[in-house]
């Protein structure tokens, strides 16, 4: 892969880093901008156990990077027990503004970016992203007795998931359901779409992560 200069220049992405950024954004990563909107970085977190995850992540995004794959301790204050993890940062490149203005929005009240579901997600929804997404917050409803299947997508607004559903079914005829979680929403896979959706996203999947389409035999095809 090509490597970045020291000075601040723009990177062509390629289309699997492409799907990378949108498949995390869509899940656990986020752009970050300490000048208002003017300039953004990447940044990913993964627990220790999924390291094999997360350094495919950096090994796909690594010309964005100026640092190694960092490693922290931080203490769970709520069971007393630190939490091992792996992260790292890009560094900002003008190639991530187009996904800073896609996916965040900033809301003056609070004096924060918001992350957003964008319009046209549907035009950028590949198989690999939708394979991130499912990988950083996704999981079988029931492991070992049913093959259904969830999108823990609480972050976003009713509004923004149901654009999601909208392009999963209008891209790969994948139906799937918004259904209550707390005070937000999440996304259903039912056992009618499970077969089909985890066919489309197998390919993409990191080995560490393949338990999370292990289907029960008894209801194989």
């Amino acid at each position: 892969m090509a490597k970045l200069n020291n000075k601040l220049e723009s990177y062509s992405l390629n289309q699997e880093q492409k799907d990378v950024i949108v498949g995390s954004l869509l899940g656990d990563g986020n752009l970050q901008s300490f000048t208002k909107g003017k300039t953004w970085r990447y940044r990913a977190l993964q627990q220790a156990h999924h390291k094999e995850y997360i350094e495919y992540k950096y090994k796909v995004l690594q010309p964005l990077c100026g640092t190694g794959l960092l490693y922290s301790e931080v203490l769970d204050k709520r069971s007393n027990k630190y939490a091992c993890r792996y992260y790292f940062n890009t560094k900002v490149n003008p190639c991530l503004k187009h996904y800073g203005n896609l996916f965040y929005f900033f809301n003056p009240e609070t004096g924060r970016f918001v992350k957003r579901i964008p319009k046209t997600i549907h035009q950028i929804l590949t198989p690999r992203a939708l394979a991130i997404l499912y990988q950083d917050d996704g999981s079988l409803h029931w492991k070992g007795h049913e093959n259904a299947g969830r999108l823990c997508v609480e972050a976003f607004t009713k509004h923004d998931i149901l654009r999601l559903i909208k392009a999963i079914d209008s891209l790969y005829n994948i139906k799937t359901k918004i259904v209550p979680h707390k005070k937000s929403y999440r996304i259903y896979i039912p056992e009618s779409s499970a077969l089909s959706f985890y066919e489309l996203i197998r390919p993409y999947m990191i080995p560490c992560m393949l338990y999370k389409s292990e289907m029960t035999q008894k209801n194989k095809v």
